[in-house]
């Protein structure tokens, strides 16, 4: 709900939003005495729509999304409890007044029955009217309080959040934790962990000439310094742990563990040099699960335990000291996600780096030919495995290319075959994207078949073309009028005029039974449409038509 100003009720009182209002009767001259002797502004709302009848109202509601809905009972197509009763079930808190000149208990009844706010007799005393739209707003303008106390609790929750991640954080590198547990965690504090495999650093400060400093602004510096300069490296998430600030850093592949070193040793320099800040930094082994965080902080702490070790060198990686075993093929894999990924999103300089990179680390390991080719082969088949799930129209074509590519005298030509690789990379993309688009237009056009197939039956919907597409509702809605350029209502009532105006001109069926045949339960209401569309009746259309007249209002 948007918040904006509105005038000043007699209270003085300034609201902070204007209610919106829809007023519905039958009866013109009681819409517009409604309409012109009531003080909207001043109440502190706004008058947003009108409708002659409860359909109308209906499908003008589903749009303007009222806050109050004055009605009518007795009115053509759709009474007005029964437009009571479906704007209750679509919008649970809106304020509905039953505006009536029957003084009938039945009404009465049923208007208790549908939760109606209040039930007033014609004819209006605007004066009463006037107290009981006051009584109304005073009504909404509890239920906006309660609503804004809960914003106010939202609002202090989500400044405890950096507190309660890092608390989270210090858990997970202190006590033994679920799995289960520990991601639900994370997905409650809305705490982003990049990727699925990870490492904890731990820096360890010494405070110099402490004396001429405030001690307790060190672990701040660190981090600051540290949150500034390791994303350059690898994605890390910084946080204060006992006496050290600890990094969490994302290490998918041995390539990143190498950046996280590099970065490290540059902060260590940059503390000495603008600080003058000793730092020793201990590195852990990299684990694939939120509950072996606290194993890789443990071997951190053993790695600045072996400082000393290493003489000059301030970074202590545990994987040096104590060799761990690597995975190549889960490491190279980390390369095929990212360059998947580029190519869905058609990125071409994202998929040209990627490959780059992917190479690079490729050559730096100075591997064996065969290894070599191995690895590519690995690369060749994740693209044809994206080939075959998109079902590509040039499916054939491009598994060739790619057979080709792999062979061994293109891979004697490095540079070569890099640049035929992101080519090639960036032609799939292209050919992804374009799947996509017909998709869509595929959807569009079985959707508008559909429609043309059931127009005829008054319960067609938006939510039973849905169904038969197995497509949500939003998602189908967006691309529909993306393709047609309107929206799913306004196609199926131009379909049905359209049908229904055909027949009218070619046939001798009657106008009850034109509507029928078109999707309308209620002839009246078919009549009300068609004119509203073509601006006369459908009897008057059909004359036109036989005296040779347009037909078009």
């Amino acid at each position: 709900m948007v918040w904006q100003d509105r005038d000043k009720g007699e209270s003085g009182v300034q609201f902070p939003y204007r209610y919106r209002v829809m007023l519905v009767d039958d009866e013109e001259e009681v819409r517009e005495g409604v309409r012109e002797k009531v003080e909207w502004n001043r109440c502190g709302f706004e008058l947003v729509a009108e409708a002659s009848n409860g359909q109308e109202a209906w499908e003008t509601a589903k749009t303007v999304a009222p806050d109050v809905v004055i009605t009518d009972i007795r009115m053509p197509f759709m009474s007005g409890l029964e437009l009571c009763h479906n704007l209750r079930t679509m919008f649970p808190d809106i304020c509905l007044v039953i505006l009536t000149g029957y003084d009938d208990f039945d009404y009465a009844k049923r208007a208790i029955q549908e939760n109606v706010t209040e039930y007033i007799l014609k004819p209006v005393n605007f004066g009463e009217f006037t107290a009981l739209m006051g009584r109304i707003r005073e009504k909404l303008d509890q239920h906006l309080a309660k609503q804004y106390d809960l914003k106010r609790l939202r609002e202090q929750y989500e400044m405890s959040l950096p507190a309660m991640r890092e608390q989270l954080l210090a858990r997970l590198l202190d006590s033994s934790v679920q799995e289960e547990w520990a991601r639900e965690k994370a997905r409650e504090m809305r705490l982003t962990i990049i990727g699925e495999k990870w490492t904890i650093a731990l820096i360890r400060y010494n405070g110099g000439d402490g004396a001429s400093r405030e001690r307790e602004l060190l672990p701040h510096m660190v981090r600051q310094r540290a949150e500034k300069e390791l994303p350059r490296y690898c994605p890390v998430i910084c946080f204060l742990y006992q006496d050290y600030v600890a990094v969490l850093a994302t290490i998918e592949q041995q390539q990143d563990m190498l950046q996280l070193i590099n970065g490290m040793r540059q902060i260590c320099l940059s503390a000495q040099r603008f600080l003058q800040l000793e730092l020793a930094v201990g590195i852990g082994s990299t684990c694939t699960a939120l509950s072996q965080l606290r194993r890789s902080a443990m071997e951190a702490r053993n790695a600045l335990d072996y400082q000393t070790m290493v003489g000059e060198e301030p970074v202590v990686y545990i994987g040096d000291i104590e060799p761990q075993t690597t995975e190549a093929s889960a490491l190279e894999g980390y390369s095929f996600r990212e360059l998947l990924a580029a190519m869905r999103l058609e990125d071409n300089d994202q998929i040209e780096e990627t490959v780059r990179n992917f190479l690079s680390v490729l050559r730096a390991k100075k591997m064996p030919v065969s290894q070599y080719r191995l690895s590519v082969m690995e690369l060749a088949t994740e693209l044809l495995r994206v080939i075959k799930t998109y079902e590509l129209e040039d499916t054939d074509d491009l598994s060739q290319q790619l057979v080709e590519l792999t062979l061994l005298k293109n891979l004697n030509s490095p540079w070569v075959f890099e640049s035929r690789l992101i080519q090639l990379c960036q032609q799939i993309s292209r050919s992804i994207a374009q799947k996509r688009n017909n998709a869509t237009q595929l959807v569009a056009e079985e959707a508008k078949t559909y429609i043309q197939k059931h127009y005829s039956n008054p319960a067609l919907s938006l939510e039973s073309v849905c169904t038969h597409l197995h497509l949500s509702v939003s998602h189908f809605s967006t691309l529909f009028k993306q393709e047609t350029g309107c929206g799913f209502v306004n196609y199926l009532t131009q379909v049905r005029l359209t049908q229904a105006a055909w027949l009218l001109d070619n046939t001798d069926s009657a106008v009850g039974e034109i509507a029928q045949q078109v999707g309308y339960s209620e002839p009246a209401y078919f009549s009300y449409v068609f004119k509203k569309r073509y601006g006369v009746s459908p009897m008057k259309y059909r004359y036109m038509k036989e005296k040779g007249e347009d037909g078009e209002g």
